[in-house]
């Protein structure tokens, strides 16, 4: 009985290290991105987008389009509004996704702390992860990708998604992993990495992010614009379900 005993008690003191590890972690990286102190962001920027599923053939990424991006996020209310410009890049196309696009396909969607991960939720980008891990109870562990030591920040959102946060030696977030259920795909993998942080405006922010549905990526940005506070006016979607415009963007992390 005294072993059990020692054996929950050193459990429980391990537990509770491994907590005040992780949001010591979590500290560090909010001092580094600013996280609380953001009301909400704004940032923009040019790449490509991707349609989700419309590829030829499952060994073949997805259709590929040029894109202007351009996301509103408010913090507080756990709301997005993202817009993207898409126009044609195949040629000849390939696949679904509207092609060929003879003019540019301009599409809006919003999503809230209800909408499924593919609404582009707030948590899937580093200041709202950090938020959101600080209301939580994560756990942290250590792994290396890349050959590179990373700090693994773990917590369930809504109660049931499982989300990963990867660390780097600068308090960085360079990756954010998460699955969900996908009626083609079944538990399916959202990646988004983060990468080329600069100061916007007294806020580190990525200037390149890369968010893979699956084993494709759907969305490829570089980031020129990052408005740190701006002035949001969104509101929750209907139901809690994305509300999308002529066409609907690919989600971003």
């Amino acid at each position: 009985m005294k072993k059990i005993i020692v054996a929950a008690a050193l459990t429980l003191v391990s537990a509770v290290g491994l907590a005040q590890d992780a949001t010591g972690v979590l500290h560090d990286v909010d001092q580094a991105l600013g996280a609380s102190s953001l009301k909400s962001i704004r940032y923009s920027g040019t790449g490509f987008a991707y349609a989700f599923l419309q590829n030829p053939r499952p060994d073949v990424r997805y259709p590929k389009f040029y894109a202007k991006y351009a996301r509103s996020i408010d913090f507080d209310k756990g709301i997005s509004r993202e817009e993207t410009t898409r126009t044609q890049f195949e040629n000849p196309p390939s696949g679904g996704g509207g092609q060929p696009l003879y003019t540019d396909a301009v599409g809006a969607a919003v999503s809230g702390d209800n909408s499924a991960w593919g609404g582009g939720s707030v948590v899937l980008t580093p200041q709202g992860f950090i938020r959101s891990a600080l209301a939580a109870k994560p756990d942290v562990t250590q792994a290396r990708v890349g050959g590179r030591p990373m700090t693994v920040i773990s917590f369930i959102a809504k109660g049931k998604y499982k989300v990963n946060g990867y660390v780097n030696a600068e308090h960085l977030i360079e990756k954010i992993e998460t699955w969900t259920p996908q009626p083609t795909l079944g538990d399916m993998s959202i990646e988004t990495t983060f990468s080329d942080y600069r100061d916007f405006d007294g806020v580190k922010f990525p200037a390149r992010i890369v968010q893979k549905q699956w084993i494709y990526p759907v969305l490829e940005l570089n980031v020129t614009d990052v408005q740190p506070n701006a002035a949001v006016n969104l509101q929750a979607p209907a139901g809690g379900a994305p509300q999308a415009g002529r066409r609907r963007p690919a989600p971003a992390g």
